[in-house]
């Protein structure tokens, strides 16, 4: 029997850790994308409703401006929150809690830590909870993606096929 099949020996093994550090660049890049969402959000209408060219106040300059500081502070609390997220998700796989559970507390250390540098950084507001708490679902896909990734063992599968062709060899 191999000792993938017995399951004892492969329930103790732990996940990467470069499966964990993949959660900095995710967070990264959510950050990045869902801070020039909220700059666009804040800008576009006046630049369509209000355009300077009619005597107001909205400006294409003002929209791409604003997009590239969104995408800065984005890129920053991302970094912040995908940082702490992977940090929860290696001492959660050192400590080899099951799949389910580190999914749980890595997602709870997405919107924790989201929510917190979104108060630290702008205060209570609830237009900028809300884009916390959005960007925190598409993180909290995130790492039930990296528990999924961080549970397949390529030779778990070669283990398998060992077996498979020790089972069906003649003799």
């Amino acid at each position: 029997m191999t000792r993938r099949a017995s399951g004892s020996a492969a329930t103790r093994r732990r996940p990467l850790a470069r499966v964990a550090l993949l959660a900095i660049p995710g967070g990264i890049l959510v950050g990045a994308q869902f801070g020039v969402s909220y700059s666009l959000v804040s800008t576009v209408p006046d630049l369509l409703l209000d355009p300077t060219w009619l005597g107001g106040t909205g400006s294409v300059g003002l929209a791409l401006f604003g997009a590239m500081i969104g995408a800065g502070v984005g890129v920053l609390l991302g970094l912040g929150v995908g940082g702490f997220t992977a940090g929860v998700l290696a001492l959660s796989w050192s400590t080899r809690l099951p799949a389910p559970a580190v999914a749980g507390l890595g997602s709870s250390a997405i919107v924790v830590a989201a929510i917190a540098l979104d108060i630290v950084a702008f205060g209570v507001h609830p237009e900028t909870l809300l884009l916390a708490l959005t960007a925190s679902t598409g993180g909290v896909a995130g790492v039930i993606l990296l528990t999924w990734v961080a549970g397949l063992r390529p030779h778990d599968y070669e283990d398998v096929l060992r077996a498979r062709e020790r089972a069906s060899a003649p003799g």
